[in-house]
């Protein structure tokens, strides 16, 4: 199994909270298998100093500036099959009953002629396979 201690620090300025959490590896687990970490992981992870609840101090902040990544494009197939898992992309407990009941968007006879639909109103559009 893979142990760390897990530090969290809450930081109170100008009436604003805000929670710092830091992370040390005790054993190394399964962990051991994949020493490689990406550079996103390595900026994730971060290591706290030792306080004294209610302790003041004064702090360096810094802003990293970072690009998100779009999600990826759908490709046909990829989208038959979120429409048929749909509940699983939704947060109302309602809807995804609801999905999970009739199993996603459309029937399985239906869903390619929906996307078929939808192109030719020029909802979508399909560039190099992709959505």
């Amino acid at each position: 199994d893979y142990l760390y201690e897990e530090t969290k620090i809450q930081t109170k300025v100008a009436d604003l909270l805000f929670q710092s959490i830091g992370k040390t590896p005790k054993q190394e687990g399964w962990k051991i298998l994949f020493k490689q970490q990406t550079k996103e992981e390595k900026e994730d992870v971060q290591t706290l100093p030792l306080v004294i609840i209610g302790e003041h101090a004064e702090v360096d902040v810094k802003s990293a500036e970072k690009e998100t990544q779009p999600p990826k494009a759908f490709t046909e197939g990829t989208l038959l099959t979120a429409m048929k898992t749909a509940n699983k992309t939704v947060d109302d407990e309602e809807a995804i009953k609801i999905l999970q009941e009739v199993e996603g968007i459309g029937t399985e006879a239906t869903r390619a002629s929906i996307i078929e639909a939808l192109k030719q109103k020029e909802y979508i559009q399909v560039i190099k396979n992709k959505l």
